[in-house]
């Protein structure tokens, strides 16, 4: 069954840490990866909005759902950037030392 194999697979994960040859390595989960995701976003949403202009008006609340997912986006990144601001300012001595572990992953 598929839900075995994917249990078994968060249980014993195969092929961590492995590199296939001619793979490239990406980045998920941080500041570049929500830049990425949002600027796709954006731009998917203006796409759709002109193609719905030009063939079918029907599709324009879509485009609008889309950029509403962005505005959203860009405003939850915006209270993120003010909230870790304001973390490292109660904390600097935490922020330096965090800052410092990333440096040694790089």
């Amino acid at each position: 069954m598929p839900d075995d194999r994917f249990a078994d697979h968060l249980t014993f994960p195969l092929g961590r840490d492995r590199t296939v040859d001619g793979g490239a390595e990406g980045v998920a989960g941080g500041a570049l990866c929500g830049d990425l995701i949002t600027i796709a976003l954006a731009v998917e949403g203006l796409v759709a909005t002109f193609k719905a202009m030009h063939e079918d008006l029907s599709h324009l609340p879509y485009a609008a759902s889309i950029l509403v997912s962005v505005a959203i986006l860009l405003a939850g990144w915006g209270l993120f950037i003010q909230l870790n601001r304001a973390a490292e300012e109660l904390e600097p001595e935490a922020m330096a030392e965090a800052k410092s572990e990333d440096k040694k992953l790089e």
